[in-house]
């Protein structure tokens, strides 16, 4: 029972810590830029993929309809692919479905990094190196980026995300350091808890699941 908790929380949220910042970089860098548009159909086609992603920022889980409708409408106007493509590459990864999430979460990074403040540019190129599963490369990524925002703090929030990821990171390579406890005691230590609430299950609950199978 706890191992299929386990499970099903890491479908759910291991998204999140790989793309999560994303989704608002994504929305604040492009706003409705594309949304100034033409008639009818284009109106149109903009209404509904609108929808779409309201739906998709408040939590609800998408169907198939709205994901084959968002891909046609984005074959239409590639032009749209900046303000969409998070939302596909985050509900593709939460299916367990890499092959089509990936190259949405690739376009993704490619959008929005160059937008972004270096410090987060840098956050983006690891979260491409997970993605990809090159979780050594990533560690050491993770570790350049911990040393770059020490005492740095504009940027609280990235840092308690970074360790996070480390923590995960350490995992997967099979080394430990002082990341959990450092991240335990960080002022946006409670601020991220709640993204990783499934149920019962806690982050806290994820990171002894984690050590223990």
């Amino acid at each position: 029972m706890e191992e299929h908790k386990f499970l099903n929380f890491l479908g759910k949220h291991w998204s999140k810590l790989l793309l999560g910042f994303l989704a608002v970089a994504s929305i604040a860098v492009w706003g409705e830029r594309f949304f100034t548009a033409n008639r009818s159909q284009t109106q149109q086609d903009f209404l509904v993929a609108n929808q779409i992603l309201e739906q998709f920022q408040k939590g609800e889980t998408l169907p198939v309809e709205s994901i084959e409708t968002t891909e046609l409408i984005l074959e239409r106007h590639p032009e749209l692919h900046p303000k969409y493509d998070t939302m596909l590459a985050m509900t593709y990864l939460a299916q367990r479905n890499p092959s089509k999430g990936l190259p949405y979460a690739k376009a993704t990074l490619e959008h929005v990094t160059q937008d972004l403040p270096p410090l987060y540019q840098s956050y983006a190129k690891t979260s491409h190196l997970i993605a990809e599963k090159r979780y050594p490369e990533a560690y050491k990524e993770a570790q350049d980026l911990y040393a770059q925002l020490q005492d740095n703090e504009a940027y609280s929030t990235l840092y308690a995300m970074n360790l996070l990821r480390l923590v995960s990171l350490e995992i997967e390579i099979g080394t430990q350091s002082e990341a959990w406890e450092e991240l335990k005691a960080h002022p946006a230590y409670a601020s991220i808890t709640p993204l990783f609430q499934e149920g019962t299950l806690s982050l806290e609950d994820w990171h002894s699941l984690r050590l223990n199978n």
